[in-house]
């Protein structure tokens, strides 16, 4: 189970910097800059929101292979410590890309 939850993290890792790396490509924060920032904007959207989804449902099978070991699957008490785990998980990871973020455009 411990390779599969290795496996699961990994794979929403990739999908979630893939979501991070595309956006700020199509933003022109690396590579060359955007001809028009309409077409910019609707890039975002179109690729940030399909990106989005797919980050969001290898969270969700991430998280939920988490909640299958022997620990959190024993009582409905325990399976329900995932969601603060996997809230912190998120939120850690979020506060370090947003501050990487901030850094590359200061």
């Amino acid at each position: 189970p411990a390779v599969k939850i290795a496996v699961n993290l990994g794979h929403m890792l990739v999908w979630y910097f893939t979501l991070q790396l595309s956006l700020a490509w199509v933003c022109g924060v690396f590579g060359k800059e955007p001809t028009s920032l309409d077409r910019a904007e609707s890039h975002v959207k179109c690729f940030g929101t399909l990106l989005a989804h797919i980050t969001g449902f290898a969270s969700i099978n991430a998280w939920g292979s988490l909640q299958q070991i022997d620990f959190f699957s024993s009582s409905p008490w325990h399976a329900f410590l995932i969601l603060p785990i996997s809230f912190t998980g998120q939120f850690m990871l979020q506060r370090a890309t947003d501050a990487l973020r901030y850094n590359i455009s200061m």
